[in-house]
């Protein structure tokens, strides 16, 4: 019988056994990648893990002179405390419209039951018209639709923390849309005839990215949650690209439906 306060020889420490999404690695972390709603369940221990969530993008507005849609929000969750079942649910991306007066729609939450903090879905593009075609809130912002005449309307508000507001409109005869909010910046303003570009999205996660397959842009950065490019009345899209792969959060442009979400849980593999 061991002395109280000791160790009984040959005891091992349990170690958490955990299951669920696509599971890669790097050499030093396991990455357990959801691009669909699913349950991740640790059993045995507990299991301390980074948790990245991003939720649905915005579509795009309609037409001519109509702005990008906002990425979804971004939140990276640090040395989180894992234990049982947690339910995972990937925000989807708004639709985007092909109607001139449409209104993008704006991307649902992502949600991973156990942090309680609240993600948004990025704000929908909004459309062209006389008048004050806002862009819409959300995890980053929608850009403003393009006007004619002396209206200048704002982008909507991203959310602090997650992402960065959208775009204002260009108020000339050749009105063009703002460029919708991304997690890493704000949507630029559009110019006479020209849509302004989308918010950046961020690369901090190249190696997430890397490892999981999500995000890849062609210069081999990996991008997450980029707004969506304005659009001109000369036709002229916004002219930067951040990426905006499937399940990357990214905001689309005109017309075009946002990107679903994504949850990844990074944690280390001598963890388990």
């Amino acid at each position: 019988m061991p002395i109280l306060g000791t160790v009984a020889s040959g005891y091992v420490v349990p170690k958490p056994v955990v299951t669920g999404g696509t599971l890669t690695n790097d050499g030093t972390y396991y990455y357990r990648t959801f691009t669909d709603n699913g349950t991740l369940s640790v059993t045995g221990a507990s299991l301390t893990a980074d948790v990245l969530r991003i939720a649905g993008g915005g579509g795009g507005g309609g037409q001519y002179q109509a702005a990008g849609g906002g990425a979804g929000g971004l939140l990276y969750s640090s040395s989180q405390t894992l234990t049982g079942s947690s339910l995972v649910t990937i925000g989807g991306g708004g639709t985007g419209t092909g109607n001139a007066g449409g209104q993008g729609g704006d991307g649902t939450a992502t949600t991973f039951v156990g942090l309680t903090d609240t993600i948004g879905g990025g704000g929908g593009g909004s459309y062209a018209g006389q008048g004050t075609q806002t862009g819409r809130s959300g995890g980053s912002g929608g850009g403003a639709g393009g006007n004619f005449g002396s209206y200048s309307t704002v982008g909507g508000a991203g959310t602090a923390g997650q992402g960065f507001d959208g775009g204002r409109s260009n108020p000339s005869g050749d009105a063009a849309g703002g460029g919708g909010g991304g997690a890493g910046g704000i949507g630029s303003n559009a110019g006479a005839g020209r849509g302004g570009n989308g918010g950046a999205g961020v690369s901090t996660y190249s190696s997430w990215g890397a490892t999981t397959g999500i995000g890849q842009l062609n210069t081999g950065t990996y991008w997450l949650a980029a707004g969506g490019n304005g659009y001109g009345d000369s036709g002229q899209n916004g002219a930067v690209t951040y990426g905006r792969g499937v399940n990357t959060g990214g905001g689309s442009g005109i017309q075009g439906n946002g990107n679903s979400g994504v949850v990844i849980v990074r944690y280390l593999m001598t963890a388990v």
